[in-house]
């Protein structure tokens, strides 16, 4: 999905994660992502032109219910880049 940062007013493009915590390694491999997202992020701050999105922000809306798993959806939010990593 496509937005904007209402601070900045920057293009951003969200990822909707659903179902991340089905099973372990569902968990594991979403944490994963996010870890691997949030390193480039770190290693690309002080060069222009990366071929790497950057890491703006996680957000984990609430649940609704008890028994629905908090972690069930989460979406990313990062830089809006010119083209798509396939």
């Amino acid at each position: 999905m496509k937005g904007k940062c209402l601070k900045s007013g920057q293009s951003v493009a969200i990822k909707n994660l659903k179902n991340t915590c089905k099973t372990e390694y569902d968990c594991v491999k979403m944490l994963r992502e996010i870890q691997i997202m949030k390193e480039l992020t770190k290693m690309v701050q002080n060069h222009q032109g990366t071929l790497f999105p950057k890491l703006i922000d996680l957000i984990i809306p609430s649940s609704n219910s008890k028994s629905e798993n908090p972690l069930s959806q989460i979406f990313i939010v990062m830089e809006m880049m010119d083209t798509d990593i396939k």
